[in-house]
């Protein structure tokens, strides 16, 4: 008679898995933090990946950005982030057949489930890629667009979408 289920080794063995790639998150984070690293908008995609690089991140900036959490795989792992931006922040979307246009923010969910004021947000994920946007911040635009190249910075935001149209010609040619 053959029974289809799991054996303890074989449960003990994944929960050892799970709790081997957690440490590994939290000890990117606390080596993070004890270097302190100063963290820029050109940089910010790089600093997360390298802070868990198997894991979902989120930065996200909520109360009008006066606060900034990191939160790893869903849970809140620092409550305390640098404050990269404040409320003078435009975030954009870039849609190939309307030009720009505001970027949604993924909601955001206290621990008591209250929904935040989220002012910006940016997402990290365990595959590498990242949230794709514009970001426009004290006469800059962030390029957050290429996960594969340095942010790039441009002084217009016409500048960022001409960039992005020579690109989809060199593609598409």
């Amino acid at each position: 008679m053959k029974k289809s289920a799991f054996t303890l080794i074989e449960l003990m063995i994944v929960v050892v898995i799970v709790g081997l790639i957690y440490s590994m998150a939290i000890t990117g984070l606390r080596n993070f933090k004890e270097k302190k690293t100063k963290i820029t908008l050109a940089d910010l995609p790089q600093t997360l990946k390298n802070i868990a690089p198997k894991s979902d991140l989120r930065y996200v900036c909520i109360d009008r950005c006066k606060k900034c959490l990191l939160l790893v795989d869903g849970e809140v792992a620092n409550d305390e982030f640098a404050v990269l931006v404040d409320d003078d922040i435009n975030v954009y979307q870039l849609d190939p057949y309307s030009g720009s246009r505001e970027y949604i923010f993924t909601p955001y969910f206290d621990k008591k489930g209250r929904e935040q004021d989220v002012c910006f947000s940016f997402e990290v994920y365990k595959d590498g890629s990242f949230s794709k946007m514009i970001l426009e911040y004290k006469n800059k635009f962030y390029d957050y667009y290429s996960p594969l190249s340095k942010v790039k910075v441009y002084d217009e935001l016409q500048d960022v979408i001409k960039a992005k149209e020579e690109l989809l010609l060199k593609v598409t040619n």
